[in-house]
């Protein structure tokens, strides 16, 4: 039977681990299954195939030997996973043994003891590239308590949650060291998703009573950890339930939270800095073409980021839901598979209605709601901004568009002055001696006339128009955007300063 062990501190002290792994990979928009690892049964170690959850996922379970002391559960940790990675690499020896890593979920030590109140587990936490220590402690009231219906259990068995006693609304995961290979904690990122959960059974002194055959004992520890590993079962044992729908409620939602928070810093940015840094319309229309469109550009990218993650947080409210409804449906289950135990996991009173266990759950959807309503508020902002922004580069390349029909016309008339001076030219070479000399209005208009007959057809007139039209095209399109530019960021940086 797998029975609960005990430490040399405290005889009824006792841990495991329990890792939950994805049974397929996407990578490169190829699906990567995991290797064939046999039954689908688990077994008292890592050597074991682990066992099938929802059909896409995998739990595998660690006991850690007899007499470990609480304090080195981070070792165990690393040897735990290292047997994980060779059963791995033994079934497919083409990936990687840090293959296994992408498909895990989360982790979680289970702590069962006499009693829970007086345990603080340390932990190493990485934060702004410091190694510091924290504690996960016992956090609040029994998510689930056991009671043997003969009355002979001296004490009810109670489900806790551990949580961090610093930082704890922070989103931290499990990360293996690189060097010693030794546990540790940091803060989320993109790349960074393994779930950790420190889970405890205070159950009294079960130890003693199975060294005495005691029934309550016994079976406690068949239900928690199942029969003897060669004798097959159709369901799953109570902390293989628990355990497994806790790290995929917690890494369902932690990822996306993180995700939700880091997105309303970039609007919160974003709307300090393209709506209040830009109220003076002056400001605004002072800035170079170039900046307009790379605020532009920057605010549609955002807005399109927004839009993808608020379709996952709407999927996502939708998982949650399903798995609250899932989990409810097992534990209900529980009772009618354990007919001589009284399993109280309904304590709705203590938790604004809602059962303990799944009172996270609620919690999760609740708060991705919240982020959900900020983001729709926020998104407003980001848009009304964007708008603003192409009015101006609408105006902008209407100005442009207007410059650019001013020279034409230009050009269409100095044209037009070319074709009027061949024309002229045609009629100067008929012979004026014999015409008698006019005096007078006549006399000087005949004058201008020459001047002007003079001028369209020279040369160096045309040269000097068109080197007034290229002057006006150069100030338009170069000088003008230039100097622009220049005293924007002379003024930036002066503002810097």
């Amino acid at each position: 039977m797998n029975q609960l062990t005990s430490s040399p501190e405290n005889h009824n002290l006792s841990y495991q681990f329990f890792f939950l792994m994805r049974t397929h990979w996407w990578e490169n928009e190829h699906r990567i299954e995991e290797p064939f690892l046999g039954s689908d049964r688990i077994k008292v170690n890592t050597q074991g195939k682990g066992v099938k959850i929802d059909n896409d996922k995998r739990l595998f379970r660690y006991d850690v030997k007899e007499n470990i002391s609480l304090d080195e559960w981070q070792i165990y940790l690393k040897e735990a996973w290292g047997l994980i990675q060779e059963t791995y690499h033994k079934n497919d020896e083409h990936q990687s043994k840090e293959f296994p890593q992408k498909l895990l979920l989360g982790v979680s030590l289970v702590v069962l003891d006499e009693s829970l109140q007086h345990h603080q587990i340390k932990v190493n936490v990485k934060s702004d590239h410091k190694t510091q220590e924290n504690y996960f402690q016992l956090c609040g009231d029994s998510l689930l308590q056991l009671v043997y219906n003969n009355h002979k259990m001296p004490l009810p068995a109670n489900f806790y949650a551990f949580e961090l006693n610093q930082h704890k609304n922070d989103n931290w995961v499990l990360q293996f060291g690189e060097q010693n290979g030794i546990p540790y904690l940091e803060k989320r990122t993109p790349q960074t998703n393994i779930t950790f959960l420190v889970l405890g059974l205070a159950h009294g002194d079960a130890l003693a009573d199975i060294n005495n055959n005691k029934e309550w004992a016994l079976q406690l520890s068949a239900m928690l950890l199942g029969n003897d590993q060669n004798t097959p079962h159709k369901k799953l044992e109570i902390l293989n339930v628990i355990v497994a729908r806790l790290i995929i409620n917690h890494s369902v939602f932690q990822m996306l939270d993180y995700e939700c928070r880091e997105l309303r810093y970039e609007l919160q940015k974003a709307s300090a800095h393209y709506l209040d840094g830009f109220k003076d319309e002056k400001k605004l229309k002072n800035l170079p073409y170039r900046k307009l469109h790379e605020g532009f550009l920057e605010l549609e990218k955002l807005i399109n980021q927004t839009n993808r993650l608020q379709g996952r947080i709407i999927q996502t409210i939708e998982t949650l839901k399903i798995n609250h409804d899932n989990f409810k449906a097992r534990l209900t289950k529980l009772p009618s598979e354990q007919p001589n135990w009284n399993i109280n996991w309904d304590m709705s009173d203590k938790y604004d209605n809602h059962p303990p266990l799944l009172n996270e759950i609620q919690k999760n959807i609740e708060q991705l709601g919240s982020h959900r309503t900020y983001i729709e508020g926020k998104l407003i902002n980001v848009k009304s901004a964007k708008d603003r922004w192409d009015s101006y580069i609408k105006e902008g390349s209407h100005a442009l568009l207007e410059n650019l029909g001013h020279i034409g016309h230009l050009i269409v008339f100095l044209v037009a002055l070319a074709e009027m001076g061949n024309v002229l030219k045609h009629f100067s070479h008929t012979d004026h001696s014999t015409q008698p000399i006019q005096n007078g209005i006549l006399g000087l208009l005949n004058h201008y006339e020459s001047l002007v007959m003079a001028l369209l057809q020279n040369q160096h007139f045309y040269v000097i128009v068109f080197t007034l039209i290229m002057m006006y095209v150069l100030w338009v399109f170069m000088i003008k955007k230039m100097v622009k530019y220049l005293m924007y960021h002379l003024f930036h940086k002066w503002r810097k300063t």
